[in-house]
């Protein structure tokens, strides 16, 4: 865990199940993986990279178990989505 924003994106092709009438042109689906510490100067960056997620995978330190910002990022999750 950092204190930094962290990102990497990858493409896969297009799962047959995700495929729509609207998706037809896209060959490709792209996944970006951001970290994103619950550092509180940050949570104004949080909401608004969130505006455009699709799906949160909110992975919590086991020795730290859930503290103040975890809580917060969950709430983020569920205002957004």
């Amino acid at each position: 865990i950092t204190l930094d924003l962290g990102f990497s994106a990858f493409t896969l092709p297009m799962p047959t199940h995700l495929a729509t009438p609207e998706t037809s042109e896209f060959s490709l689906i792209q996944f970006t993986l951001v970290d994103c510490p619950g550092h509180a100067s940050l949570i104004r960056t949080i909401i608004g990279g969130a505006q455009i997620i699709d799906m949160i995978l909110l992975v919590i330190d086991a020795n730290k178990g859930i503290q103040t910002q975890t809580a917060e990022c969950i709430v983020i999750g569920e205002i957004t989505t």
